[in-house]
């Protein structure tokens, strides 16, 4: 009998820790596999390894969200465009982390100095139809895997250029335009803008 008992406690142990080997190498296996999408698309952005790191070290970082008396806890994690225009490289990769604002900005640009730029950030207010003095030509609607229906702007602003601009309507803490003034560069095509709000994808999944 009591080799019964060990026997039976001798199995019933070993199916303990072969279900938590189980379970663990599910979880790694998840892992890798996460960290091998995260890297297709980090190569789809057409991200530097340096540029992903930077952007690594703050996705998914607590941050406060709310008034002081209604804060809340939350995930900033970083999306990035998986559809990148043939010709455009990362031009430019600013990255704000402070006590008072989390945010990052991308600027892809190509030879023919076109070029778009986008941003997230704990700060940005939610952008409307333009209201300055501008013409808007052509309103799209876009169906976004991370942003739902969402609409683009295809307008001309007297009071900062006589270009045409292509910008993103949105109530996430998301901004998408084309051109980046400060760049002095050229707009990009209306298809090529929907395609990449369409192939936005968090970093992380």
């Amino acid at each position: 009998m009591k080799h019964n008992v060990w026997t039976i406690g001798f199995l019933t142990g070993l199916i303990l820790s072969l279900s938590n080997i189980d379970r663990a190498v599910t979880v790694q296996s998840k892992s890798v596999d996460n960290l091998a999408q995260s890297q297709d698309i980090a190569r789809s952005a057409k991200l530097t390894a340096s540029q992903l790191e930077r952007l690594v070290s703050i996705d998914k970082k607590k941050i406060e969200l709310g008034e002081k008396s209604k804060k809340g806890i939350d995930e900033f994690k970083v999306i990035l465009p998986t559809f990148i225009p043939p010709g455009f490289n990362v031009d430019d990769l600013e990255i704000i982390d402070n006590n008072s604002e989390l945010s990052y900005r991308l600027v892809y640009r190509n030879s023919n100095n076109s070029c778009f730029y986008l941003i997230k950030t704990t700060n940005l207010k939610p952008r409307q139809s333009p209201d300055y003095g501008i013409n808007v030509w052509e309103v799209v609607e876009v169906d976004s895997p991370i942003l739902g229906k969402v609409y683009l702007d295809y307008y001309q602003s007297g009071v900062i250029s006589s270009q045409p601009c292509i910008r993103l309507r949105t109530s996430e803490n998301i901004e998408f335009e084309s051109p980046v003034w400060a760049k002095k560069c050229k707009v990009i095509s209306m298809q090529e803008a929907v395609k990449i709000i369409e192939s936005l994808q968090y970093l992380s999944p």
